[in-house]
Order: structure tokens, then sequence, then C-alpha cells
């Protein structure tokens, strides 16, 4: 990665030949550059958060939650990291204070890795689609990588300018919030995809349903009011939990009546056949959006 590149470059120099001073204000652009970058994904993601809850699936609302919350734990971490070491060195020169906040006291650096291992774990039980999975895999390697090879975390930030520090905890909090994009744009794309399929997919036999079961009750009923204004399209929407059991029909056409959608909703609340969809491998509720063109002969 790019920015990894150069946050190593800069920091091999400044440790080799000891002139902290002229890499003090690169880190510092560098920082910037980061914490903007990372401010779009954070934006991005809140609103992908509320849309996802809106959709009104409760297990992938929470699967959500979970992924955005631990992103956001991370990243409070790591703002509380950069805040004591802006505080303790305004020069961001000094190369021995980021390793001492950061890695000495052994639950802290306990802390970084915990969060880091729970967010990557959980981002990881998203599918995704195959054009970004190899680029999710190298975020995920990249944010777990101190838990990984331990030696990284003391190279990271053992005997490294304070401003250096600060540009390599900006590269993570970037990194999570882009991994944690990532997945919730997944998660939305799954969600908008999925649907419910009446014995296998086949329409024919969704229609036929329709014509023995359905078609006979409504004809009855709209016998008994209006034949002039029969409607012409019969528009229903099923909730279809996650297994495969009608739980409400709703029917908000005013061309017809309180009885017939009754009778309607009683009748397609005893259907069978359907099969709810799996979104990362797990069985939804979703809805189905029934549309009927319907014809009447005299």
């Amino acid at each position: 990665m790019k920015v990894l590149s150069l946050i190593s470059l800069a920091l091999l120099c400044a440790i080799i030949f000891g002139c902290t001073s002229p890499f003090v204000d690169s880190f510092r652009r560098l920082q910037h550059s980061l914490e903007q970058s990372e401010q779009a994904y954070k934006v991005s993601n809140k609103e992908l958060l509320s849309k996802i809850d809106d959709i009104g699936i409760d297990s992938l609302s929470k699967q959500a939650d979970t992924i955005y919350f631990a992103a956001q734990d991370l990243n409070v971490l790591i703002d509380n990291y950069k805040e004591q070491i802006a505080n303790l060195d305004p020069t961001g020169a000094n190369t021995d204070l980021a390793y001492e906040v950061i890695a000495k006291p052994e639950i802290i650096k306990g802390g970084l890795i915990s969060a880091t291992s729970i967010l990557v774990q959980r981002t990881s039980l998203v599918s995704i689609e195959d054009g970004k999975q190899k680029h999710m895999d190298s975020l995920a390697n990249n944010i777990k990588s101190v838990q990984i090879h331990p030696s990284q975390f003391i190279e990271s930030f053992k005997h490294v300018p304070s401003a250096g520090a600060l540009a390599t905890l900006s590269k993570v909090q970037l990194e999570s919030s882009e991994i944690t994009n990532i997945s919730l744009k997944s998660l939305y794309r799954s969600i908008n995809n999925a649907y419910p399929l009446y014995l296998g997919g086949d329409g024919k036999l969704l229609m036929a349903y329709f014509t023995e079961e359905v078609s006979p009750l409504l004809t009855k009923c709209l016998d008994k009011g209006k034949a002039s204004r029969r409607p012409t399209r019969l528009k229903m929407i099923l909730s279809i939990n996650e297994h495969g059991i009608v739980t409400d029909v709703v029917c908000a056409q005013d061309n017809i009546s309180i009885e017939c959608k009754t009778l309607l909703r009683s009748e397609i609340m005893k259907m069978k056949g359907w099969s709810a969809p799996f979104v990362s491998c797990k069985s939804v509720s979703s809805e189905y959006n029934w549309n009927i063109s319907l014809s009447w002969s005299d």
C-alpha cells in the first residue's frame, strides 16, 4: 500500500539519520490527509447503517450494528492514544513517547490488539463480492498485523517520532473505516437483492396458485359489489419470515372492499411453499411485492 510505504520510508530515514525535524511536517500533512479520507468513510458508514436499519430486517440490522460499533470503539480508542501523544509532545519530534503511551502498559497494548481483532472477525462474516474480496483481505491483514507479527508493533512505534506514530495510528483508523464501509455496502446490496421464492421461483406455479385459490375468492367477493368498479390490477405485499411462513398480507388498494381484503389475507396466510432468502449465510425475513394484472369476462 502506498500510504504504508511512505510512512515506512520516512520512519526509516528518521531512525537512521536522526533527522526528525524535517519529517515532522511531512508526517503531520500525511496525518491530515489520512484523517480527511477517513472522515468521508465515517459519513458514508453512518448513512449505510441508517439505510440498513430502515429496511427492517432485524438480523441484518444487528449484524450491521456490531460491525459499525466495533469500528467506532476502535477509532475512539485510537483517538485517545493520539490525544495523549499530541498533548505530551506538541513538537512531534520525541522518539520515545509514542511507544511509552501505546505499548508499555500491556493492558493498553492488549486493548488495541483486541479492538482490531474484534473488527476483523465481525467483518469476516460478511459475504463480499468477488471484486472486493482481495482488497478486503489486504485491509484485514494490515489492521491485525500487530497481532500476527508482534515485532511490527515495536517497529511501528519504538524510536519513532511522535508525529510518525500519529500518522501510523491515523492509517489504522482509515483502514478500519474502509473495511467497515465495504462490509456495510455488501450487506446493503445483499438485502436489496434478497427476496423470497415460491416453489423455487417458478412464476408459472405462483400464477397457477393465484388462478386456482385466490381468483375464485376475489371474483366471488367482487360480484357482491359494483361490477363497473372492478380493479384491473391487484397489488399485495406478503411478509415472509426466515422459515418461509407468510406472517402478513397487506393490500392497500381502496378499490377493493374490506371484506375482499380480509378473504384474500385469510387465504394467502395459509399459503405454503415459500423459501426465505439467504443473506450473509443466514435465512432472513423479507417481503414479496405481488402485482397481478386482472382481466374480467362479461
